[in-house]
């Protein structure tokens, strides 16, 4: 039996997007793409068997917050993954306070968000590092650590990339190395800077080796 999964983005080239990498799979999954909050909460209505919903947070209508305590508290079986481009530890921590089972930012690639749709189906909850989060607010079971991310709020692809910028590689070499484009990595450059306080690449593998998220060997050269 095909799993439902309703997407609820006001892009539609993120809705196009989505809907044909998920009806795509072989897993099976008959997929409603909607384009606000009161569009989400007809369709569940209509279809309150739905097995997964991923929920952007900024949309016309109710915000993405009142959408996932909407859908928790009237169909509880709904899994929510949050898909969104914020990048700010204060929505992660909401996020899962109100019950979401996983948050997945929009600059990661489609298969890190297959991973945790299947992951949340599966019954496990899927969250970046848990520097992201208060432990009182979400239990070590409940966050997808990065090896050696210590306390910093860097997701998977972060660290890639700044395990390349340590290696001492241009944007462009790792937006190639990647599969990404180099406006997609100049953002994560950016959110990697901003994480670990610093201006430059140099400061970005100094600091990280210092902190503990790089080994020693990863010096930036240039």
């Amino acid at each position: 039996m095909p799993v439902k999964l309703i997407i609820a983005d006001d892009h539609p080239l993120i809705r196009e997007a989505l809907t044909d990498t998920f009806s795509a799979l072989p897993a099976g999954y008959e997929v409603v793409a909607v384009a606000d909050g009161h569009g989400l909460l007809n369709e569940l209505a209509e279809n309150p068997e739905t097995a997964m919903v991923l929920l952007d947070l900024f949309m016309p209508g109710p915000d993405g917050f009142e959408l996932l305590t909407a859908v928790r508290e009237r169909y509880p079986e709904a899994k929510v993954v949050v898909l969104t481009a914020s990048e700010n530890p204060a929505d992660l921590e909401t996020a899962a306070r109100l019950g979401a089972a996983g948050y997945v930012l929009k600059s990661e690639p489609s298969h890190e968000l297959i991973t945790v749709v299947q992951r949340v189906l599966s019954g496990e909850t899927a969250f970046p590092d848990r520097g992201c989060f208060h432990p009182d607010v979400v239990g070590p079971e409940r966050a997808l650590e990065t090896e050696g991310a210590s306390d910093l709020c860097l997701t998977g692809r972060q660290m890639e990339v700044l395990r390349l910028i340590a290696d001492g590689f241009s944007n462009k070499e790792i937006a190639r190395k990647l599969d990404l484009s180099e406006n997609t990595v100049k953002i994560h450059v950016s959110g990697i800077f901003r994480a670990l306080g610093v201006s430059n690449r140099t400061q970005a593998a100094v600091a990280a080796r210092q902190s503990g998220v790089l080994p020693r060997k990863h010096l930036a050269t240039a």
